[in-house]
């Protein structure tokens, strides 16, 4: 018997002590899960469905775990007291007491704290572990802000969605313009009235009174600018008269002086005593800046389809000057061809360099032109870099010679370069005498009459009835950079022109003797910035009219010339020059011209080596 209790007894103390290593392995495990969990939930990066799933599976191994044990132990007698407070200090990050110090506590009760641990199953919604206070704040935050943009995002739109409401009302509310072409008419079938007809006639009448209206607003601003340029100097005190400047002599000197020395505008509108037939002439030029032709509408500067004649002339024309080796310019030429359309025809073309010039004649006019011709004169560096140079077209339209010289003129702003555009002047205008017109250049070596008294030289513009100079000369305004911007933002044009180095030179029969120019009626034309209406504030170039119009006539014959607007196209912005145009009404004689008669002119352009 003693032997049996004592098997019992120790039976007894190995369940014991089995149900006491089991009972620590469950808090064991249980502790520890319970601390991944927390470490799990407070992980910001990790996605919160992913913490869930975690968390559930976790929470099910606990429970089964704890559930097994439950079943196993029958005792119901075991301590749990110590098994919970195992718990919370596991769940508080302590360090895990021994076996030995845990309080006795009900099985039972154990597994009641482990219940109350978070968890999740498949039957039960997800939800997120608990996190701290700090992580909740962050969230709120992040979740008000998200709510605020989605509010100012729907405040925009609805902003947007309001102003294109307003611009479709607006537009709905504007009137419309009634249609150009008129309504064709209800025809009866013997009517033989041709309603296409009709309305190009009525489109056509409308064309001629926009140009009457033009025209007659640019005449207007002409004299305007004529009367105050012509108030400002003579209010002006005279100059003295430069130490370099020849005296005129005698009666025929002063005769002389007073001739070549008209005033701007003198005698541009009177009336002419061989207007046997006039024509109308456009006369055009334009320093592109190295560029070509924009893809772009240049109506505002061409006027095509307008004019009986039209000269267009073009500097630094696809390249700067000096670089270019090119003789002609198939791109800007084309360019000019497509905007005269089909009726006109070119009766002359010449290119040195970046210089052009081209002339255009309408067709059914084009039987009665004869003796062609064109050359060249070099004024480059050394006379032979065709840097800088002068284009003439010569040709006879009836009983009338006409002469048309695109010129691009020395550069800079010291006093030196004044003599030597002037130097430029001359140098052309003598050296297509024998060019354009060898055997009246061999007649001129036996009559000095004909030549310049003043200079000795042959002058190509006296020879002809009808003579067009244009181009960039270069002349400037003598004043400073912001004195001249003032100036014109005030309008003050007129005492802006008092500097205008060309009417200075002119005035003092120094260059373009009896040339006249119309008065000037708009802003300087250089130098701008590309494609903008500003002048140029980097190398800060004082505003000028480099680019300029003259014309003159045969002697005898004052007032055959009569101008009907002078003007620059500034809507152009493709160069840091901008383009001018002059409207001219041509008047031609019967009786035949001196200077049309068997001129034997060449095209070969001037004898100097040409260096391109």
């Amino acid at each position: 018997g003693e032997a049996e209790a004592s098997e019992e007894e120790e039976e007894g103390v190995g369940k014991a002590s089995e149900q006491e290593e089991d009972t620590a392995d469950l808090l064991h495990h249980a502790g520890g899960t319970e601390i991944e969990a927390s470490k799990e939930a407070s992980a910001l990066e990790v996605p919160q469905q992913e913490t869930e799933r975690e968390s559930s599976s976790t929470g099910e191994e606990s429970w089964n775990i704890a559930a097994r044990q439950a079943e196993d132990d029958n005792a119901g007698n075991r301590s749990g007291a110590g098994e919970a407070k195992e718990l919370d200090i596991r769940a508080q990050g302590s360090p895990t007491p021994s076996i030995d110090e845990l309080p006795s506590r009900p099985v039972s009760r154990a597994l009641s704290s482990l219940k109350s641990l978070p968890h999740s199953s498949s039957s039960d919604p997800p939800h997120t572990l608990i996190t701290s206070t700090q992580e909740k704040q962050k969230r709120g935050e992040y979740a008000k802000q998200s709510h605020e943009q989605l509010l100012r995002a729907g405040e925009k739109l609805r902003e947007m969605l309001e102003e294109s409401k307003k611009k479709q009302l607006a537009m709905l509310a504007e009137p419309v313009a009634p249609p150009l072409l008129l309504p064709p008419k209800i025809l009866d079938v013997d009517d033989k009235v041709q309603p296409e007809r009709e309305i190009l006639e009525e489109l056509e009448a409308q064309k001629g009174v926009e140009r009457k209206v033009t025209a007659e607003k640019l005449m207007k601003e002409m004299k305007i600018a004529g009367r105050e340029y012509e108030e400002a100097l003579n209010s002006r005190p005279p100059a003295k008269k430069a130490d370099d400047e020849p005296e005129q002599e005698g009666e025929a000197g002063q005769a002389k002086e007073e001739k070549e020395g008209e005033k701007v505008g003198q005698g541009q509108n009177q009336a002419s005593p061989h207007k046997s037939c006039s024509l109308s002439v456009f006369v055009g030029t334009w320093n592109l800046g190295g560029g070509s032709c924009p893809n772009m509408s240049l109506a505002s500067w061409l006027a095509p389809d307008q004019f009986d004649i039209y000269a267009i002339g073009a500097q630094e024309l696809e390249g700067r000057p000096g670089l270019s080796t090119a003789s002609e310019r198939p791109r800007w030429e084309a360019a000019m061809r497509s905007h005269m359309g089909k009726g006109y025809e070119l009766i002359g073309k010449h290119c040195l360099g970046t210089t052009h010039l081209m002339c255009f004649i309408r067709s059914d006019l084009l039987p009665h032109v004869s003796d062609v011709h064109h050359a060249h004169v070099i004024t480059g560096f050394g006379r032979v870099v065709a840097n800088k140079a002068g284009i003439g077209i010569c040709f006879d339209v009836l009983s009338t010679s006409f002469l048309f010289v695109t010129a691009h003129f020395a550069a800079g702003t010291k006093k030196a370069a004044v003599k030597a555009r002037n130097e430029d002047f001359f140098r052309i205008d003598s050296g297509l005498v024998p060019l354009m017109c060898p055997i009246v250049a061999h007649r001129l070596n036996e009559l000095k009459d004909s030549s310049n008294s003043r200079t000795g030289r042959w002058s190509v513009s006296s020879l002809f009835d009808r003579v067009f100079w244009l181009g960039d000369f270069n002349y400037r305004v003598q004043t400073t950079y912001e004195d001249a911007l003032a100036k014109i933002a005030q309008g003050k044009r007129a005492a802006l022109l008092l500097n205008d180095e060309l009417l200075e030179e002119r005035e003092n029969n120094r260059v373009f003797p009896s040339f006249q120019e119309a008065s000037i009626s708009f802003d300087p034309t250089y130098k701008f910035e590309t494609w903008t209406d500003n002048y140029d504030s980097v190398k800060k170039r004082v505003p000028s009219w480099t680019d300029r119009i003259l014309f003159r006539t045969a002697p005898g014959q004052e007032g055959s010339i009569e101008v009907k607007a002078y003007a620059a196209a500034s809507s152009i912005l493709a160069s840091d020059h901008k383009p001018i145009f002059a409207h001219f009404e041509v008047a031609t004689k019967r009786d035949a011209s001196t200077a049309g008669e068997s001129r034997g002119a060449t095209t070969s352009g001037s004898a100097a080596c040409v260096i391109l």
